[in-house]
């Protein structure tokens, strides 16, 4: 089956699921209100998110090997990461960079990177840099969606939109391919549960919950959870292949989670913490009160002049009258 026609079918398959979802969860919301202003925005983001990131994947999986699909995969936080600092739409936390650069190294550990082929040979190299593009055009998509669900935070109707015009464009590049289409009545069994599964799972759950998140924390937070891929890969082929899972894949696993309990751990204080005010301070948090400070009574005390005459009595206490302000500490 050729690349472009399987994420056609891919794409075609995920999306009435995720409209129905969309119209089962936000029914409230109409997609002309959602394109209202933001059209070119969702445009760009189906391009980057589906369509780029789709046919990167699909091709660059073809022209190099699988190892090196899932190689290059825990780039999209480093990415992720950067790109948010340096748009400044995320603070740089270096505790947080450390747990980031901590999951990749152990994602690298568990896909064994010295097994990357750089480039062997031209296609390769093509391979190569067009997982390059789709690890980034993924980021990207995580990033700049983030602004719209805070807008409006409906996120299985925003993926559907995305869905339905990343999709388009990819159907749109598979009419160059025309001879997938012919083998398809040829498709054997594994074909078609290939495209179920991918379709089903690894698209619609997938980005379902991969938008669902989004929608409740950061960018950079979503993206770190891919190093976990290549811990479940190694999970579902001890249980499903028989193959043995190593020390080596232990350790990596290990060292994966150790990095997203730290990120965890950041995230959780940073969202935890007070909101700067207008005046760009920290709010001052809901601490309990300090007892001796409780005990500080103010006090007014007022001392009046005796009065000359009883016949002025009022003026006199008036104008003669003083009330001094004394702080007691009460027991």
């Amino acid at each position: 089956m050729q690349p472009v026609t399987f994420a056609t079918l891919r794409a075609a398959l995920a999306t009435p699921f995720i409209w129905l979802l969309s119209r089962f969860v936000e029914s409230e919301v109409s997609i002309s209100q959602l394109l209202d202003g933001a059209y070119l925005k969702i445009i760009m983001l189906s391009i980057l998110g589906i369509t780029v990131n789709q046919l990167c994947w699909i091709h660059g999986v073809k022209f190099t090997s699988a190892v090196n699909a899932g190689i290059y995969q825990p780039l999209i936080p480093i990415y992720t990461s950067l790109i948010c600092i340096l748009t400044r739409k995320e603070k740089f936390n270096l505790l947080k960079f450390v747990g980031i650069c901590v999951s990749i190294a152990g994602a690298l550990v568990v896909l064994r990177v010295e097994n990357l082929d750089l480039g062997s040979s031209f296609e390769t190299t093509m391979g190569n840099l067009l997982l390059l593009g789709n690890t980034l055009g993924y980021s990207l998509y995580l990033i700049y969606q983030k602004p719209l669900l805070q807008a409006n935070p409906y996120p299985f109707t925003y993926t559907f939109i995305c869905f339905f015009f990343g999709g388009f464009f990819i159907f749109f590049f598979s009419l160059f391919y025309l001879e997938g289409y012919q083998d398809l009545p040829n498709a054997g069994v594994m074909s078609v549960v290939s495209v179920l599964y991918s379709g089903l799972v690894g698209t619609f759950f997938g980005h379902s919950v991969n938008i669902w998140a989004l929608k409740h924390t950061n960018s950079s937070l979503v993206a770190i959870y891919i190093c976990l891929q290549p811990a479940l890969i190694s999970l579902l082929s001890y249980i499903f292949l028989d193959e043995v899972i190593t020390i080596r894949d232990l350790i990596g696993v290990i060292i994966i989670i150790i990095g997203l309990l730290i990120v965890i751990r950041v995230n959780f204080v940073e969202s935890s913490s007070p909101p700067p005010s207008k005046d760009g301070y920290e709010a001052i948090s809901d601490t309990p009160p300090n007892p001796l400070l409780q005990s500080i009574e103010l006090r007014e005390i007022t001392l009046s002049s005796p009065s000359s005459s009883s016949s002025s009595t009022k003026t006199t206490s008036s104008s003669s009258s003083t009330t001094t302000t004394y702080l007691t500490l009460s027991k």
